[in-house]
């Protein structure tokens, strides 16, 4: 359904055609993210707050420095909705963040921004931009 919604509309925009297998899937992590399409997540401003597991921390220009962030999924800070919701809480679920993996500029391979490879950031707090890659089969075996 993410192809559908979210990469479709990409491919509309710019003109170009992507295949499914061509894209990163929505929740997963890559080994790299090279040679395949994906949305980075740009920080409106520096220092802003990361979020793991209801804990906040700090990241600043310095942190970000030779790192970049790569879209993975929308999240809630209350519910977790990978492991099922109650069809009486629906109203309550809110996706106010955006889960990000944290990726080296150089190697586009993951790394980690104290500690943490991927995290949450507020949604007001990024930008999102689409990345069209040439598609690499050998790098993004199914």
């Amino acid at each position: 359904m993410f192809y559908e919604m979210v990469y479709k509309t990409f491919t509309y925009k710019y003109g170009i055609e992507i295949e499914p297998n061509e894209t990163h899937a929505y929740m997963f992590s890559l080994r790299r993210y090279e040679g395949i399409h994906h949305i980075e997540c740009f920080p409106k401003m520096a220092p802003f707050k990361g979020i793991l597991n209801n804990d906040y921390f700090e990241v600043n220009d310095e942190k970000l420095k030779g790192k970049r962030l790569v879209f993975k999924s929308f999240g809630d800070s209350v519910h977790y909705l990978t492991t099922g919701l109650d069809t009486e809480n629906t109203d309550a679920v809110n996706f106010e963040l955006v889960e990000v993996d944290v990726i080296c500029s150089q190697s586009n391979r993951i790394t980690d921004i104290d500690g943490c490879t991927t995290f949450f950031i507020h949604k007001d707090d990024v930008e999102f931009m689409f990345i069209a890659e040439t598609f690499n089969q050998h790098l993004h075996r199914e």
